[in-house]
């Protein structure tokens, strides 16, 4: 019987090709996949047979009059149609998104609920109301799950990290703890920036390159480092956060609240300094050439001229929610420009900013369900939430 977070001991790597291919292309006969991965056929058919014992594909109904070059009706393959689902989660400023998806990427339901931030553990409840709504739309068990937060999180214990500077009472929202005890699965919490990595280092503009800088610019504008598809994290959980930078003698967080416009309606988001994105943009940009304008521009620019310096990736990506605004993310990506004249460092604007933290949360989940399972690739990339699946079907058999 399938267990999917009791993966068998050593799981053969003919076993996790055969099954990623079905995953990447749907039905699929034996021959098709042993030609792809140079497999050779009694492999493949071994291959098959265990998964299907595992109980995680099945063989479809042959139609009748199909026949292969030798007269025989090839056997396709193809999930189980109650393989399981997977679970993401987003933090916003005001609101919870909980999305649940088959491992293809089509998301089966949605739910959304409206959350006031406090150091109250109370704020956690529409989170769980909505995850509790969403878990009867699964077709089979829930097989990961995956949280993206507004800010900085550690990595050993996924608990939220809050700034050394806040003045926050109590301990902050345990996410992590909460999700552990109402989900039957692996559970992975961590940050819009990282998340927003993830994304880029999968699908993006830079995929290619082997050191990716990410800077995300949202209501919390931070950094991310991936060398050869591994995320660089720290010690403590606070690594890639600018706001403790110094620009000129002051934090950046600080620049923010003078500059910019700090959610002052929301008590969590204005203690730690998150901006209302559209308001920002649009006192900085109405007069950029304004001193409070250029002082916010250029202490960002500098930041990440900082960064880039340091850490000497192949490409830095600008990603989040404020590449939506394309005059502005130009703009920086010109001074930035200006600013490393002799850098080797390829400067990008992701192709797909504002959606970076929803693909790379669900990408999350997407490895931890495989990984649970025994059945991740290394360097396997993950189709995009929103990707069709292409049909590849051979008659050869």
């Amino acid at each position: 019987m399938f267990s999917p977070h009791q993966p068998t001991v050593q799981t053969p790597m003919s076993d996790k090709l055969f099954f990623a291919h079905i995953l990447r292309h749907g039905p699929s006969s034996r021959a098709t996949i042993a030609a792809e991965h140079k497999l050779s056929r009694p492999t493949a058919s071994e291959a098959a047979s265990r998964l299907v014992q595992r109980g995680v594909i099945r063989a479809l109904t042959k139609e009748p009059g199909t026949t292969g070059r030798r007269g025989r009706v090839p056997e396709l393959y193809d999930l189980v149609p109650d393989i399981g689902c997977i679970l993401t989660m987003r933090t916003e400023l005001a609101r919870f998104v909980v999305n649940l998806y088959d491992l293809r990427g089509a998301c089966l339901h949605e739910e959304i609920r409206p959350t006031k931030w406090t150091a109250d553990h109370t704020a956690i409840d529409p989170l769980l109301e909505a995850v509790q709504e969403t878990l009867p739309h699964a077709n089979g068990p829930i097989l990961a799950c995956a949280m993206s937060v507004l800010t900085t999180v550690n990595p050993r214990t996924q608990q939220v990290v809050l700034p050394e500077d806040s003045t926050l009472e109590g301990k902050p929202l345990d996410f992590y703890g909460e999700l552990t005890r109402l989900l039957d699965c692996p559970v992975h919490v961590d940050s819009h920036m990282i998340w927003s990595l993830h994304s880029e280092v999968h699908h993006g503009v830079a995929s290619s390159e082997e050191n990716i800088l990410t800077i995300h610019l949202g209501n919390h504008i931070g950094s991310a480092l991936s060398n050869n598809g591994v995320v660089y994290r720290g010690a403590h959980g606070r690594a890639g956060s600018l706001r403790a930078l110094r620009v000129r003698g002051e934090r950046l967080s600080r620049i923010f609240r003078e500059h910019g416009v700090v959610l002052e309606d929301d008590p969590v988001g204005r203690e730690l300094g998150y901006l209302n994105i559209d308001a920002t943009l649009e006192r900085v940009m109405s007069n950029p050439e304004a001193k409070n304008s250029q002082e916010f521009i250029h202490s960002i620019v500098e930041a990440i001229v900082n960064v880039v310096s340091f850490s000497d990736p192949d490409a830095l990506v600008l990603t989040g929610p404020m590449t939506a605004h394309q005059e502005f993310t130009a703009l920086l990506h010109r001074l930035i420009t200006d600013e490393l004249p002799y850098s080797e460092t390829s400067i990008y604007i992701s192709n797909n900013g504002p959606e970076a933290t929803t693909n790379g949360v669900y990408i999350g989940a997407h490895q931890l369900a495989l990984a649970s399972m025994g059945l991740v690739l290394p360097g396997q990339k993950v189709p995009a939430y929103h990707e069709k699946i292409e049909n590849e079907v051979s008659a050869e058999e």
